[in-house]
């Protein structure tokens, strides 16, 4: 590719516009380059070649340059040169491998264009920068002067008689003419057309309108001259004059020398078009249907949106209707009738409209005569859909029935009174309506238009709270309630008194009589129970103390052994009940090893606290012979079976442990399981798990376990994983958090975090707890 830099000073005018890459504009914008050179090119095979190679870089462009902006293509003369541009935004591709000498593939999908550009041009350069720009010169073209004729649509003023004559015409034109150049520039402007901007030919020429007028800038207007100048597309739109605000028809075409505007003044036909406008949308969205109807047939001459839908018809179907069809068969008066009365004086009526789906419902017409449209009387229809109303209507009689048939049937008396005050004192009421329940309730007759006073004499007298209440309601509006006692009827009420007027009051009652003799019968009844619940006190407190002495008198102190460390915990429940069954023990046998024993006795109180030394003190014996603990459970197990006669049952583990080897065996009567802490880890010792004491003959097997210098063994009772918050239980899981994360594994200090740990966590504590720790020391 010859390289040349096709940098030139282009004299004026030149074509310059922007071209989306859609090919559907190609064409358009093909003319508009012909149009160009045609103004100043005598040769037509010059004409010819360029408009072709600015076809194929434009075709180039759009098939090939991914680019989303549109392309800039820009013509200009500089003497006899032609400079033509286009340049896109686009992916562009490697300038350097264009050879514009060698052939293309005739059977390649591209590079066709680019080898006719560089054949047909005098010169061809490529530039990448943010995309491909094509710069191509066409050297020595015949270029003639333009007489730059003012409107082809008028005669091409090839001559200065035709010219003139030209001019003449545009003058007497009604509408204001603009020419503007390839630059945008103005050329010529006829009368009205300098009327229309306040300024002389002179001061137009040689300036575009957004620069003489920058409130165009963006705008309509300036898009559809941009329009119609680059691509050839003409425009009719509507205006406001940013000079003297007048709304203004513009018509744009584009010419053989740029383009042409007529602008027509239509103030009038806009305001007559708002006007129209505001009442289209006054009567399209009113709720109410609104009828065009012709006076002489009843045709529907036009009909709203909400006739649409209150019909069910479209509006194509309602204006081939008459007003008639709209008619329900069984409404009358005739239609004819109403509507001369509508078309006279005006009419306001009630009917039965039927819809597109045979429906029937009931509509207020107010039916008018207008003035006559096009020579024919036409009356307006505003008609509106009462059936709501019309169910209201039923729907308030029937509430009427409801409420009355409520007010003679309802439970409660019902007085509506009157209050008749004395220097500005409650003194007396009348009765203005009562209900059945009134009378028998209170067993008063007749007291409609009476005195209370008349009715119950010495009321006043005997309830004086009663006038107070009524007059303060019937004056102050505020609702009140209060039980009274009427000395002169015997009979308790209780009442809700509200005005719903003023110095007027309704009183809702209830004769509260048998009520309150339950009350005084369930007082007596709750004083005679406080009585036996003392006495049962006195008896629950005795076997407690009872229970107390057991259980301190059973309870043997730790013993201290050599290499090992032990402490427990028995800790009762929050609520205050007997004594429970949970127990532990500690046994020191003469071989050195040692017997530790938790467990749990169903029940409570002295039977629980009797049987829970019964397993202790077996245990003990059972363990002087033998340091098995399968041996040991087995024997307590059928020593509680060959009694008989108790009816506790008792769950318990057994622990043997010699401290000096760290060997140790546990069984399970239906007990959880220790907790062993190593060094590494918290876990539960997996153990066998037999059934209770004092269920079944049955035998119990033991699991082995080894505790290492300063670890620990953890033995507890139910009452640990079984507190609750909320329900939820505290768990094995939270068991083994707690005792893991115990910064010393000491036995006290490991029951003391357990025990804080389960208070802490329960929202009332319903089970003992008994905790027993022993840590290895050696």
């Amino acid at each position: 590719m010859t390289q040349h830099n096709l940098t030139h000073d282009i004299s004026l005018p030149r074509l310059a516009f922007r071209l989306g890459l859609d090919p559907a504009r190609l064409a358009r914008a093909r003319e508009r380059v012909r149009d160009y050179l045609w103004l100043h090119c005598d040769d037509e095979r010059v004409v010819d070649e360029v408009v072709l190679c600015v076809e194929e870089a434009c075709t180039n462009a759009i098939r090939h340059s991914g680019a989303k902006e549109a392309m800039e293509v820009s013509l200009g003369f500089n003497g006899d040169d032609l400079l033509v541009i286009a340049k896109d935004s686009g992916q562009g591709f490697e300038v350097a491998s264009f050879d514009r000498d060698a052939l293309p593939d005739p059977l390649a999908s591209g590079g066709r264009g680019l080898f006719l550009m560089a054949r047909l041009m005098d010169e061809l350069e490529l530039r990448l920068d943010g995309g491909l720009e094509v710069r191509m010169l066409k050297r020595s073209v015949s270029c003639s002067p333009s007489s730059a004729p003012l409107d082809p649509a008028l005669g091409n003023s090839a001559g200065t008689r035709q010219r003139v004559r030209t001019q003449l015409l545009l003058e007497e034109i009604g509408e204001a003419f603009f020419a503007l150049d390839w630059e945008y520039r103005y050329i010529h402007a006829n009368r009205v057309a300098l009327q229309l901007t306040g300024k002389s030919l002179e001061q137009l020429r040689g300036h575009t309108p957004w620069e003489l007028f920058p409130g165009l800038d963006d705008s309509r207007l300036q898009s559809a001259y941009r329009e119609a100048m680059e691509v050839g597309k003409p425009a009719v739109l509507e205006h406001c004059s940013v000079v003297t605000g007048d709304w203004l028809e513009v018509r744009i075409y584009p010419t053989g020398v740029g383009v042409s505007a007529y602008y027509r003044e239509i103030n009038e036909r806009k305001a007559v078009e708002e006007e129209l406008r505001r009442y289209r949308m006054l009567a399209q969205q009113a709720r109410d249907i609104m009828l065009f109807v012709r006076y002489a047939d009843g045709r529907i001459l036009e009909a709203n949106v909400a006739a649409e839908k209150a019909y069910g018809y479209s509006k194509v179907e309602l204006l081939a209707l008459s007003i008639s069809e709209l008619r329900a068969p069984e409404a009358s008066p005739s239609v004819r009738d109403q509507m001369a009365a509508a078309s006279e004086k005006g009419i306001l009526f009630e009917t039965l409209h039927r819809r597109a789906d045979g429906s029937v419902f009931p509509v207020e017409v107010s039916s008018q005569g207008t003035n006559d449209i096009d020579s024919e009387r036409v009356l307006l229809s505003i008609v509106r859909d009462v059936s709501e109303r019309q169910s209201a209507k039923v729907e308030v009689r029937e509430s009427e029935q409801r409420y009355r048939s409520l007010f003679e049937n309802m439970l409660d008396g019902y007085a509506y009174c009157r209050m008749i005050y004395e220097d500005g004192a409650p003194a007396d009421f009348v009765y203005l309506d009562v209900n059945s329940a009134f009378e028998r309730l209170t067993g008063l007759r007749d007291a409609v238009g009476r005195k209370v006073t008349e009715i119950i004499p010495g009321v006043r007298q005997d309830n004086p709270e009663l006038f107070e209440i009524y007059g303060r309601v019937a004056h102050s509006g505020q609702p009140e309630s209060f039980e009274t006692y009427l000395e002169s009827l015997g009979i308790w009420f209780s009442v809700s008194v509200y005005s719903p007027q003023a110095q007027h009051f309704v009183a809702i009652f209830e004769n509260t009589t048998e009520r309150k003799r339950a009350e005084e019968d369930r007082k007596h009844l709750l004083e005679e129970s406080q009585a036996q619940t003392e006495e049962l006190r006195g008896i629950y407190e005795a076997q407690r103390d009872i229970a107390l002495a057991l259980q301190e008198n059973f309870v043997h102190p730790l013993p201290v052994v050599a290499g090992l460390d032990l402490a427990a915990l028995s800790l009762p429940a929050g609520r205050e009940e007997l004594i429970g069954g949970d127990f532990s023990d500690v046994l020191a046998r003469p071989d050195g090893t040692v017997v530790a024993l938790i467990g749990d006795v169903t029940g409570k109180g002295i039977p629980a606290a009797g049987f829970t030394e019964t397993v202790r003190a077996a245990v003990r014996v059972l363990a002087l012979i033998s340091p098995s603990p399968e041996y040991i459970l087995g024997n307590v197990n059928r020593l509680l079976l060959h009694e008989g006669e108790h009816q506790q049952l008792a769950t318990a583990l057994l622990v043997v442990f010699d401290p000096r080897s760290g060997q140790g065996t546990m069984a399970s009567a239906g007990h959880p399981p220790a907790v062993h802490l190593s060094q590494s880890a918290c876990r539960t010792i997996e153990l066998s798990y037999g059934l209770p004491l004092g269920v079944l003959e049955q035998g119990y097997t033991a699991t082995g376990f080894t505790l290492a210098a300063g670890e620990a063994l953890v033995l507890y009772t139910d009452g640990v994983t079984e507190a609750r918050r909320a329900g939820e239980l505290f768990g094995e899981k939270r068991l083994l958090e707690v005792l893991g994360a115990a910064p010393d594994r000491g036995p006290r200090q490991l029951i003391e975090r357990l025990q804080a740990a389960v208070i802490d966590y329960a929202d009332e504590l319903k089970d003992d707890l008994q905790i027993l720790a022993l840590r290895r020391t050696q």
